[in-house]
């Protein structure tokens, strides 16, 4: 806990016990998610009575616990606050909020004060708003915020008046800081003339004769001034207060109405404190205040109470008698518990009953003070840290000057300019070896901490040099002094860096590209975990990389890096759809239907399509289960004739489901009854409407495909348009135009076709519940286009699931098939000083491609043709062709 503040508990009755007890757990909680996060969780429970002090564990006495429930921090929290939640009493809290002032407070506690008596109150939360302001509006101090405010009339909300609040109280405190400006400038001179302290007249100069001189004082029998001018009347009673030392207060009395002003100490073993009582040598005077207190904060009835100054005690005492007083009634009288021991004067204890908070209304503004109760009858006593708050006691400290003149040789007054340092004996310092601080260069004799590696960190420097290593290859040798003609000439090592050798640099000891710095193989790993903090995307994490950074191979390693990520994958975007995928269109009515449920109104409905003539057959349902829909479908088949396919959804009234289809006819039943719900039409008149329209301009009408003739409605219609007329292939060569105009704008915001998976693979499926990626296994292909059964690793459970939801888990991916290849960028002759960490190694045989190398390993690319590849969005790229020497 070293570096940590320990949490404490003010278990003092107040309004504000529960806010101290919740600012307590958020403390604690903070230290223990945090340092104490290892720790278990009865050591957890245990730290949380440590802090909750004395009075904690006394209620941790009082309670009886399971074995189960001592180790549970949770049932701790919980009783605590059970301990200090008060009952909830809206009407005592609106009459709170109804009498609710600003009373020169800051805007801020005052809105915090208004929200917390409003969250208790039992309002509605919509009402919360527009009581936050009419408090604000009845409330507040300033006239002129009120003012607007009601001008504004029914279009004002909390959000505008509290703005106006905020304005004019910012206006106030810089009206304030300008009026309080003390101007700059030379001051003016009092040319009145100055009243003599003897006589008070201003008719005689200083050296003239003054009148009052050896004449007697009427007011206190003193000599050499008039009573009119006497000092001796606006002396207080109580002597003011010399402070000699520290921690030491004594009073200097003269002998008239002197009284006693007692010190108050403060024993640190046993945290006791001393409170004297005043004494009196003639009481005809008393130092007493009177003071308006509440028990309360919202209180407005004030109760006044007179209380003795003693400016040595450090506590307030109260009798019990007049805290009896001050708190009429019983059931608001708490006190709490004790929290020092008190003495007179002579080690004399004096009993205390507990301390309580009292609220002074002082000068405009509340405090609220704390006071120890006591069975002792007498007064109520102010200590000195109060009674200075109050400023009822001011502190003036004397200065002592001394009247010896400790100087033995008066010193020789020569100007400043002229003035040199001279050493005890009285010489001159040699300028030669001494030179003035103007003259001296201290850029050249200590450059190293201006320019270079002296203003890099310990990080940067740790990159260039390590004085722990032994003999090696000099590293930047070959880029400073040249590279051979040739790439053969070229040691293996470096092959990697050939095409762009005419960009690698040495600045300060780094190798450079560019203005990136090339990273050693050691340090790769450190940094690739730094371009990637914060979780970023495989975007992101190459831009920030190709700012700064460099070294062979740089993107695939980040790629890898992203793709490794465990979080990243788990709540990375939803995968985008596929292209659509349709059946081919049946060649006769009734040969393929489509059945699906659906609800209305309350009521369940199914519903049956044939897929040549998209005729609808609509049926309402008592019950969803397998039975009843059954029933349905062999009415319907009795009438219609029994079809080649049938395809439903995957809901659990049917047990060969294989995949939702059909979904406009289905959109559109359910609008036309809505609309018959609506206008209180007859639905039988809009379904046959519906079956009787041509479904384009091409196609004829859902009953003209399923019957071969046109059905009469309501509509006037010819005989001869009457007569049946039919061509199947016709038909079904305008259904394979159609579903290909379809699949032409459906595939223009889809992506491509996904590969195929394979048995056994680690995957991840897209959970709709939590929107993550979560880690399954494939079991085998399923018997339906682009559907998978897969496994849950945890649970065992089994699922099936469409490509779409689907995609491979690259964090299971083999570390050897992401395994960091190191090339080394150092070649040259063997030198003894510390060579660059991690850039000496010339083991690796295996170099990574260039950062420009072929992009076709970036995902989401294909070959193409020619040695090219093909990218996303499906620009086919080739690369350029050298010329091989």
């Amino acid at each position: 806990m070293v570096g940590f503040e320990v949490p404490k508990m003010d278990w003092t009755p107040g309004p504000d016990l529960l806010t101290r007890f919740k600012r307590l757990r958020q403390k604690c909680e903070l230290l223990l998610d945090g340092p104490l996060k290892s720790r278990d969780s009865t050591q957890k429970c245990k730290y949380v009575l440590l802090w909750s002090g004395d009075y904690g564990l006394d209620l941790f006495n009082t309670w009886t616990l399971t074995e189960e429930e001592q180790t549970d921090l949770k049932e701790y929290w919980t009783r605590f606050e059970d301990h200090v939640k008060p009952q909830a009493n809206h009407i005592l809290n609106r009459y709170y909020l109804r009498g609710l002032k600003q009373n020169n407070r800051p805007l801020a506690t005052f809105l915090t004060e208004a929200r917390l008596l409003i969250q208790s109150s039992g309002y509605p939360p919509n009402l919360h708003d527009e009581l936050m302001r009419d408090t604000l509006v009845f409330g507040t101090d300033s006239e002129e915020v009120r003012r607007k405010c009601i001008a504004r009339g029914n279009d004002l909300t909390f959000a505008k008046a509290k703005e106006i609040a905020r304005t004019d109280e910012a206006t106030q405190m810089q009206l304030k800081a300008m009026s309080d400006a003390t101007p700059k400038g030379s001051k003016r001179h009092n040319n009145n003339p100055r009243q003599c302290y003897r006589c008070g007249d201003t008719s005689h100069t200083k050296g003239q004769h003054c009148p009052a001189i050896g004449v007697e004082c009427f007011n206190c029998h003193k000599r050499c001034h008039f009573s009119k001018v006497c000092k001796s009347k606006t002396r207080p009673d109580v002597m003011t207060l010399k402070k000699e030392q520290p921690d030491d207060v004594t009073s200097e009395c003269s002998s008239y109405d002197k009284v006693f002003l007692g010190t108050l100490e403060t024993e640190d073993s046993s945290s006791t404190s001393v409170i004297t009582s005043i004494e009196q040598r003639k009481h005809r005077n008393k130092v007493m205040t009177e003071i308006r207190v509440t028990t309360d904060a919202h209180d407005t009835h004030m109760v006044p109470l007179t209380c003795k100054i003693d400016s040595g005690a450090e506590v307030n005492v109260i009798s019990k008698q007049d805290y009896d007083r001050l708190n009429s009634n019983p059931q608001h009288r708490h006190i709490g518990p004790t929290q020092c021991r008190i003495t007179a004067y002579g080690g004399y204890t004096i009993k205390t009953l507990g301390t309580c908070p009292l609220y002074v209304h002082h000068n405009g503004s509340i405090k609220e003070i704390i006071f120890n109760v006591t069975d002792v009858p007498g007064p109520a006593m102010l200590g000195c840290k109060t009674c200075e708050e109050l400023e009822l006691v001011k502190f003036n400290c004397s200065l002592e000057t001394s009247k010896e003149d400790k100087s033995t040789h008066p010193e020789e007054h020569t100007p400043y300019k002229s003035q040199q340092r001279t050493n005890e004996d009285r010489s001159r310092p040699d300028t030669q070896k001494c030179p003035p601080l103007d003259e001296m260069n201290f850029f050249n004799k200590f450059g190293d901490c201006f320019d270079g590696l002296g203003t890099f960190d310990m990080k940067l420097y740790h990159i260039t040099l390590d004085p722990n290593a032994e003999p090696v290859i000099h590293a930047p040798q070959v880029v400073f002094g040249g590279w051979p003609q040739r790439r053969e000439e070229c040691p293996q090592s470096l092959h990697d860096y050939w095409n762009f050798r005419e960009e690698l640099t040495i600045e300060d000891g780094l190798v450079l590209k560019g203005d990136r710095i090339v990273i050693p193989p050691t340090l790769r790993p450190e940094v690739l975990n730094i371009i990637h903090q914060g979780h970023l995307g495989q975007e992101k994490c190459l831009l920030r990389a190709r700012t700064s950074v460099f070294w062979p191979g740089i993107t695939k390693e980040v790629i890898n890096q992203v793709h490794q990520c465990d979080l990243g994958q788990k709540y990375q975007r939803k995968a985008a759809k596929e292209p659509i995928l349709q059946p081919e269109p049946p060649n006769r009515a009734c040969e393929r239907l489509s059945s699906d449920l659906f609800q209305l109104k309350g009521q369940q409905y199914f519903i049956l399509t044939d897929q040549y003539s998209r005729f609808p057959v609509i049926r309402r349902l008592t019950s969803t289960t397998s039975s009843a829909v059954i029933n349905h479908l062999k009415s319907i088949f009795a009438e219609h004739g029994i079809p080649m396919q049938l395809l439903t959804d995957n809901g659990p009234q049917y047990s060969s489901a294989e995949f939702k289809h059909f979904m406009n006819v289905y959109g559109t039943m359910e609008n036309i009854l809505q609309k018959c719900h609506e206008t209180k039409e007859d639905p039988y008149l809009a379904v046959l409407s519906y079956r009787a329209t041509p479904l384009d301009h091409q196609l004829k009408s859902p009953a003209e495909l399923l019957t071969n003739r046109k059905f009469k409605t309501r509509l006037f219609l010819c005989q001869r348009a009457l007569l049946n007329s039919a061509d199947h292939e016709a038909v079904k060569t305008k259904f394979i135009t159609r579903q290909q105009k379809q699949a032409h704008y459906y595939n223009k915001n889809s992506g491509p076709s996904k590969k195929p998976l394979e048995t056994d693979q680690p995957i991840r499926m897209y959970a709709h519940h939590s929107q993550t990626w979560e880690p399954r296994v494939v079991i085998k292909p399923a018997k339906h286009p682009r559907s998978y059964v897969i496994r849950s690793s945890t649970t065992g459970a089994t699922y099936r699931r469409t490509r779409s939801r689907l995609k491979p888990d690259t964090t299971a991916v083999s570390d050897s098939q992401h395994e960091q290849m190191e090339t080394p960028l150092y070649q040259g002759q063997l030198a003894t000083s510390p060579a660059p960490i991690g850039l000496t190694q010339t083991s690796l045989k295996d170099c990574m491609a260039d950062d420009r190398a072929s992009p076709t390993d970036v995902p989401g690319r294909t070959s193409g043709t020619a040695g090219g590849y093909v990218t996303r969005s499906g620009r086919t790229v080739t690369p350029t062709q050298r010329l091989d020497l």
